[in-house]
Formats: structure tokens, sequence, C-alpha cells
């Protein structure tokens, strides 16, 4: 090949390689992951933190437990998509809880539960692993219509860095007649450091009306605050949601939740690590259906991401067992006859207003 044309064809080529040469290493070295204090437990849409109680209490806001007036056993199951997830919550639990003393000695709520947590690994730092977090909690009355809980969460796992640790969650939560209530929690109470990062206190609040002043109709406003991240000017550390609960039928509630969270994306290309503060949407929703003893839920979950893209990620199905008969969806016979195979755990006679 004569010496120029080889000379000319390099020329034509040498763009073309050096981009090539400079894109190839930019798209293996570039990392994205998403901050997040890995302690929390198993997505529950519309759980609340004030208002009506299940054994769900036990994570959510351990100071309900006093106001449940049975035994409650909650079964639950979180499935997600792990890609472009930001946000740790796939799992199951189970969750019981119930009453102790009474009579001569005061009545304490209390619950455990079980959890055992499959955060999407590969999107979050610190490394969660896939950890089991078992809950005790406890709660004591505070007067007629209020309370206040204490939870210890301890953490097993051989795989992440979790193994090991204790944390601690503080409640608070009030009735005001039929129509108010409301509940506060401090999560992460001591601050624990994972991985040499410490884990920020969030400050939640929820305040909860019933219009009508039964179960027909429930509204919820809250918002989680971060101690350490928390920037009111622009947002960052700063979370807010609105839950919902519509009775249709007897026994068939429309439950549902819409929320946003802020987000820290961190970026590691070779050396150079850059943050950014971004925001996500999500909601849940879906049909909870009382067996009078029994009731179970199913939710779906659409996820707006930091990118604008919008998904469904997952959902999540409920179990309860409880011998406080909630208006069942099912003729008075079978309504009966169901009653009576759950007669191990329930007490069919017993029957409880949906009112505060």
């Amino acid at each position: 090949m004569p010496r120029r044309t080889l000379i000319a064809l390099c020329s034509l080529c040498a763009p073309f390689l050096v981009s090539l040469a400079l894109y190839v290493p930019q798209g293996q070295a570039q990392d994205r992951s998403y901050s997040e204090e890995p302690t929390g437990g198993v997505h529950l849409p519309s759980a609340p933190l004030a208002g009506q109680f299940d054994a769900t209490a036990v994570t959510v806001n351990p100071a309900g437990l006093s106001l449940l007036e049975s035994p409650n056993l909650t079964l639950a199951l979180d499935l997600a998509r792990e890609e472009g997830a930001a946000r740790s919550g796939p799992g199951g639990g189970i969750y019981y809880a119930s009453k102790l003393g009474g009579g001569v000695l005061p009545s304490l709520g209390w619950g455990i539960s079980l959890e055992w947590l499959r955060p999407p690994r590969a999107e979050l730092t610190p490394d969660p692993g896939t950890p089991t977090r078992l809950t005790n909690s406890f709660s004591l009355p505070m007067g007629s219509n209020a309370s206040l809980g204490f939870a210890w969460h301890h953490f097993y796992d051989d795989v992440g860095t979790l193994g090991g640790l204790d944390t601690y969650d503080l409640g608070w939560q009030s009735r005001f007649g039929a129509h108010w209530a409301a509940g506060l929690v401090v999560r992460d109470l001591g601050a624990p450091e994972i991985a040499g990062q410490t884990v920020q206190r969030r400050y939640e609040a929820e305040i909860v009306t019933r219009p009508l002043g039964t179960d027909r109709l429930e509204v919820a406003l809250g918002g989680r605050i971060g101690e350490t991240d928390a920037d009111l000017g622009n947002g960052r550390g700063i979370d807010g949601w609105l839950k919902w609960s519509a009775r249709l039928a007897r026994g068939v509630y429309f439950r549902g939740e819409a929320g946003t969270e802020s987000l820290t994306r961190i970026t590691t290309t070779g050396t150079a690590v850059t943050e950014e503060y971004l925001r996500d949407y999500r909601v849940s929703s879906g049909l909870e259906f009382s067996f009078g003893s029994l009731g179970t839920a199913a939710y779906g979950t659409l996820l707006r991401n930091a990118d604008g893209d919008t998904k469904a990620t997952g959902g999540t199905l409920v179990a309860r067992i409880s011998p406080v008969q909630i208006p069942s969806v099912l003729p008075e016979g079978k309504r009966t006859r169901f009653a009576r195979n759950l007669s191990t755990f329930a007490n069919p006679a017993r029957r409880c207003s949906p009112l505060w």
C-alpha cells in the first residue's frame, strides 16, 4: 500500500479510534448507587403512624400497641424489581402483638416481629446485605387516648454490614375523639455507625382524620425529616406522603399511599465521586377484604424515578388474623362457618365497632 494512502487512512480512522478509546473506559468505570439509611424494614403500604393499628405497629409505630384490644397476627410479603431500585423494602415479615398485664398491674402493649429483608444490594450504599431483622416493641398508655412506645431492632447477617447491629425507635400516638389522631416516631434513636458512616436520626409525623367519624373515609398526611441531611431550601432530606382508606362496600376497602422521597445518588468515575440530590415519587394502592377474623390485602406500586421514568416496581401482600371481628364481605351464613374455622385463634362471638 502506498505510503500516502496509508497516512490518509490513518488520518480518517484516528478520530474514531480516539473516541472509542475514551468512551469505553468511561462506560466501564462509571458506577452509580444510592445512599440510604439501611435500617428500614419491609415496605408496608398505608401502614399507619396513628389511628387504627394492627400488629405492624411493632415496627411502624410501637406506641400503637397499647390500642390493640386482643392478640393480632399479620403476615406481609413485598416483591419488587431490583433493577433501578433506589430504596430498600422488599422482603417478608411476621408480626405479632398482644397485651401484657391488666387488672392490678398496668396494661402494656407488646409485640415481636421477624423480617427477612432483600434490598437491592447492587443499587445501595453502604451494602445492606440480606439481613434478618428481629424487633421487640413495648407500649405504655399515657391516659385513655395516648401512649408511648419503644422498639428494639437487632440485625442478623453474614453478608453485608448490618450483622450484630442494634438500633432503637421511639414512638408516640394519640387520638382526639372519633375524627382525629396523630403519631410521632424517631427512627434510629442512637444514630448507630455502619461501615464507618453514621445513620442519621429521622423524625416522622402523621396526622389522620376521619371526616365522617367512621371508617368509611380516612385520610392521613405525614412527613419525614433527617436530622443531618435536611435542607429546607432545596428539600433535601425531607419526605412526605398522603395515605387514604375508603370503605367501598361491606368488608371491602380501597387503601393506598402516595409519597415523595429525597434521594442522594453517588456517581463514581475513576477516582472522581459526585453526589446528586434527587427526588422520586411512588404510589401504592390496592384492595383489602375482610372475612371477619381474617383480612387480606394486595397492593401494586408505581414509581416515577429521578430520571423521569415511570414503571411498575412490584407489589405487596398482607394478611391479618385477630379475634376482633371486622364486618365481613361474606354473607351471614358463610361468615359464621368461616369464623368457626378460625376458632383456634379468633373468638367468633366477639364483635368490634370500626370506630376508634
